[in-house]
């Protein structure tokens, strides 16, 4: 793999919020180009004046062209990115030598340790609200419980657009599951969600509850890709109205996504 395709690799995830998890994240990925040869084991870096929205601040700063790149690409430059130092007091790096102007940090194992960590799949979870909220939370829940990482659009962030956020998070995924009540096909939203699932070419996994079964032709708005997916997809089906029955449904999803509850 070359620098470029390493870079377009982990671009695919997004950068976390969460301040130790970015650092986290820097040690995976910087160990990961080790392994890659993309850059050497021993980390030279040296203080660089960088200007942090306005003000100038000292960070350290890799020396090897291949690690700028990658933190230019990655991080959106070098004001970002999260201070090596912190990555040494995490325990990924280790001072090999240093001197006023520069320092030499080896890899330590535990960076290493970190590409053994598997991405938990995401699942994005379609609905309208007024059709099936409640069995909605119960996926998240259970799916949660599992280990996987479902998204409901109750966790947009305020003040996010919800379509450009909607958008993102389905091609993040790697399943797409669209849970069908009665109603739910005449929602704009589901409907489009749908189309951006086909278009990024996620799986599906249709799950009809509420007495509903999709029928042809009878839906306004249904695209020709959307009609062939809702009558050619293998479809999970509650089939009772009871809460043993939406919780088997459940465990079947889980079965589908390859895991055994």
């Amino acid at each position: 793999m070359n620098l470029t395709e390493y870079i377009e690799s982990v671009k695919q995830f997004p950068l976390p919020q969460n301040p130790l998890a970015q650092i986290r994240l820097l040690a995976k990925e910087i160990a990961g180009g080790v392994t890659y040869r993309l850059w050497p084991f021993v980390l030279e870096l040296r203080f660089q004046d960088i200007d942090d929205n306005g003000a100038m601040t000292q960070r350290l700063v890799p020396n090897n062209e291949s690690i700028q790149t990658y933190l230019q690409q990655r991080w959106d430059g070098y004001a970002t990115f999260p201070d090596f130092m912190l990555l040494e007091r995490m325990g990924y790096l280790k001072e090999q030598s240093s001197d006023r102007f520069s320092i030499q940090y080896v890899m330590l194992q535990s960076a290493f340790e970190l590409l053994e960590e598997t991405e938990p799949t995401k699942i994005f979870i379609s609905y309208k609200r007024s059709d099936s909220s409640a069995f909605a939370l119960l996926v998240m829940t259970m799916l949660k419980n599992a280990g996987l990482n479902p998204f409901l659009d109750l966790a947009l962030v305020p003040g996010e657009d919800w379509s450009a956020g909607l958008k993102d998070r389905i091609e993040d995924a790697d399943y797409f599951v669209l849970l069908l009540g009665s109603q739910t096909l005449t929602s704009q939203v589901v409907r489009e969600e749908i189309n951006w699932a086909l278009d990024a070419k996620k799986i599906m996994i249709p799950i009809w509850h509420s007495g509903f079964v999709y029928e042809s032709g009878k839906w306004d708005d249904i695209t020709v890709k959307v009609d062939t997916m809702l009558s050619m997809t293998h479809t999970i089906r509650v089939l009772e109205e009871n809460p043993l029955a939406y919780h088997n449904a459940v465990l079947e999803l889980l079965n589908r996504l390859g895991y055994t509850p």
